[in-house]
């Protein structure tokens, strides 16, 4: 499951401008919380990533509530202060947890050895660099092995890209950090043992259309300096030739949807699971609600929804 759940410091700021078409009782913590886990426990998930997870609501509700089902929950406050982040939880009974592998994005670009091309691109442009830097997203990543099939190693990514909608150079360069970082973090756990599959999942709410340069980048392995998005970008903030690749073969394994948030002002797919096409594949995918369901209470969240977002569930199996 990938699933941004609405952190209640963004619900609160925006319902004025956003959200007044929800009862207010229905958008408090304490009315969506019960919510929230009916949903996440009703899909019966193995593995679940969750954006915009508020502090307390991990600590207080989630953590303890998901434990008494078997789950074991790693959560990831994004830099800069923000109190919520990202979490993932995983069925002790059916995954071993191996290692934590986490990304202060910004820091991670600025420091690791193996982004001095990207940060030199990326800070080749002043009001580029200074617009990146006021930006700290994470990459949350564990390393899992299923207890029934030893011979794997699974590597769970999650993130939450930045969401300003002219801000596709930034997402971009987010999206290529987070690769490179996940190439070495799958190196790692192969060099280990040569004779394991090390696969990648990697969730999240990313912020972008099917038809963006980081969709494009994530499935195609590679962006294109004339991407349509780059025509979006501030004028004082352009970088040529923003080429960049990556060695994995993935795809979007719930594929191509109307939505995955639904407000009266974003009828956005935002959200996906891009998974190792080479080590697994699709079984089944959970339907997307009816659309008559969606605009019964106008829009997302509601009293029968707690977040503007719909969760993404599918089943993968080892290939």
């Amino acid at each position: 499951m990938s699933y941004n759940i609405l952190a209640e410091m963004y619900l609160n700021r925006d319902y004025l401008t956003e959200f007044q078409y929800c009862p207010r009782y229905a958008v408090e913590l304490a009315y969506r919380t019960p919510l929230l886990l009916k949903e996440i426990l009703g899909y019966n998930n193995d593995i679940l990533c969750l954006q915009e997870v508020g502090r307390e609501l991990f600590r207080d509700d989630l953590l303890p509530s998901l434990e008494a089902f078997d789950f074991e929950g790693h959560y990831r406050e994004k830099g800069g202060g923000t109190a919520e982040g990202t979490a993932i939880f995983f069925r002790k009974s059916k995954f071993r947890y191996l290692g934590q592998h986490d990304i202060l994005i910004i820091d991670h670009l600025e420091t690791d050895a193996g982004c001095v091309d990207i940060l030199q691109k990326t800070y080749s442009n002043g009001n580029f660099k200074e617009a990146f830097k006021r930006n700290f997203q994470t990459v949350q990543v564990l390393v899992l092995e299923p207890t029934d099939s030893p011979g794997h190693k699974l590597v769970v990514a999650n993130t939450h890209l930045y969401y300003y909608p002219t801000a596709s150079h930034i997402r971009l360069i987010q999206a290529v950090v987070a690769m490179r970082h996940l190439h070495d973090v799958l190196q790692i756990y192969q060099q280990q043992d040569g004779k394991s599959k090390v696969s990648l999942v990697f969730c999240g709410d990313f912020n972008v259309l099917p038809d963006s340069m980081v969709y494009e980048f994530m499935t195609k392995k590679q962006t294109r300096g004339d991407h349509t998005d780059m025509q979006t970008i501030p004028k004082d903030q352009y970088v040529p030739d923003m080429c960049f690749s990556h060695n994995q073969n993935l795809a979007s394994a719930c594929g191509i949807l109307p939505y995955t948030c639904y407000t009266e002002l974003c009828q956005d797919m935002l959200d996906y699971i891009f998974y190792d096409v080479d080590n697994l594949e699709v079984e089944r995918i959970i339907p997307q609600h009816d659309h008559e369901d969606v605009q019964q209470y106008t829009a997302f969240p509601s009293v029968v929804n707690p977040s503007d977002h719909i969760a993404q569930v599918c089943d993968l199996k080892w290939k």
